[in-house]
């Protein structure tokens, strides 16, 4: 991708335009997008309904899917990191 910060600032406001807003506004199939592959609902709806209800469920929501995210960001980066390494191997024969 060469300079990937132009995708990665496109990717932090596209999160941030979804979480402003109430997720009632949303439709199903967004709100389940916004819970699964976009995190947007984990940065603020369920911390903002854990304020307004403390309810321990959500709490363990949040952790679990914090841990779900470390753990894919972690398998990711490595998974990629591979690849850039075994894309360098240069091998010099004498």
């Amino acid at each position: 991708l060469g300079d990937a910060s132009l995708l990665g600032s496109m990717a932090l406001e596209f999160v941030i335009n979804f979480s402003i807003y109430p997720i009632g506004i949303y439709p199903a199939l967004v709100r389940f997008l916004m819970y699964s592959l976009i995190p947007a609902a984990f940065i603020t709806h369920i911390p903002l309904q854990m304020v307004h209800t403390s309810v321990a469920s959500l709490l363990f929501l949040e952790l679990a899917a914090t841990i779900l995210y470390s753990w894919f960001a972690y398998w990711f980066f490595h998974r990629g990191l591979r690849r850039y390494e075994s894309g360098n191997l240069i091998v010099l024969r004498e």
